[in-house]
């Protein structure tokens, strides 16, 4: 199980968790996972756990239903309200690339294909800058607040002048 095929389902799943479709975050289903009798599309339909932790976790072994016959390993809880339907409905260990989770993980033929070309690909395809340096960074982050705060000072001496030059003209009730 790679965890970048899992991130990248999630990506597609929750829209880059700003879920805007059925599941909502407090609900810590990060792979559209359903309930074990769904009856469509809605919010109720989708399963909820109680924290992140266990929303991964339920999504690593509904991956894992798919593409291995092992049991849950060794000391793990069984979260995934649906792993044992994945055998009923099309087997445990039927996928061996993410592409062919098309048609069984969702019904769209082209589910899987989408994960890598359009999530998976463009996270692995990102560039990161090996020569940071952090120290640099962090002092020049440091000098600009010092900056910010002394303008802020500045602002407040002006306000303050402000407000005193205005006092004898306000109206006293």
């Amino acid at each position: 199980m790679r965890p970048d095929i899992a991130l990248a389902q999630a990506c597609k799943e929750t829209g880059y968790f700003r879920f805007a479709g059925a599941v909502k975050p407090d609900m810590n289903n990060f792979c559209g996972l359903k309930t074990s009798k769904p009856s469509g599309d809605k919010t109720s339909d989708h399963a909820a756990f109680p924290d992140p932790p266990t929303g991964v976790e339920a999504h690593i072994q509904h991956l894992f239903a798919y593409a291995s016959t092992d049991p849950i390993p060794a000391g793990r809880k069984l979260v995934d309200p649906r792993f044992d339907i994945v055998a009923k409905v099309v087997g445990r260990g039927v996928v061996k690339s993410v592409e062919e989770l098309g048609g069984k993980w969702a019904s769209n033929p082209n589910y899987g294909k989408s994960i890598v070309t359009d999530y998976l690909n463009k996270m692995l395809a990102y560039k990161i800058e090996e020569n940071i340096n952090y120290k640099a960074l962090f002092e020049e982050e440091k000098r600009r607040n010092q900056q910010l705060n002394q303008r802020i000072q500045s602002l407040e001496q002006i306000l303050a002048g402000i407000a005193a030059q205005t006092q004898p003209f306000l109206k006293k009730n």
